[in-house]
């Protein structure tokens, strides 16, 4: 409802399950999800949620620090005050109270089916260690790492994700 100061994690998993549900209710058995950023931690923890229900995940520069990154920021729930501000968004106290004790590695690694991760070497919000570290959790996955390509990918760094994941789709 882009109501971002009611925005939540786990609000965007419920819809993302819902959506996931809806299309197996209407006979789809093959489910991708796919996931840039914020929406590739969503994906991720999901996918993890419902590993029989989804067939192939792809996480483009995902931001699977966002609960470690808050909680280094709000160490306890105390600190974490009504409103924040990042990149002119105002966010509620909720969203960073429901992560605050997420440990997404001790997560994602559920789902067991393969995996595309597409990763700039250059993004200065996800770190490449940490999609490093989520290809070693998943049993079946890969890592493409785009030279130069920050967070957010211009138009030639996106093509090379597309040709990605039309290879990872086939």
């Amino acid at each position: 409802d882009n109501n971002t100061l009611n925005m939540s994690i786990l609000d965007e998993q419920s819809d993302l399950r819902a959506i996931v549900n809806y299309f197996r209710s209407q006979g789809h058995q093959h489910i991708v999800l796919i996931g840039e950023s914020q929406g590739g931690l969503v994906s991720a923890l999901t996918a993890a949620q419902m590993r029989d229900a989804v067939s192939q995940l792809v996480l483009v520069f995902p931001a699977l620090c966002i609960p470690q990154n808050w909680r280094a920021r709000y160490p306890k729930l105390s600190d974490i005050p009504e409103v924040t501000e990042l990149w002119n968004v105002k966010m509620g106290r909720r969203f960073f109270e429901e992560i605050h004790d997420m440990n997404t590695f001790d997560i994602i690694g559920k789902y067991r089916g393969p995996v595309l991760i597409v990763q700039g070497d250059k993004d200065q919000v996800v770190l490449i260690e940490d999609s490093k570290r989520a290809q070693k959790l998943y049993r079946d996955a890969r890592l493409h790492i785009i030279p130069g390509a920050g967070h957010g990918f211009k138009p030639k760094e996106f093509q090379e994700e597309a040709e990605q994941l039309e290879k990872f789709l086939k």
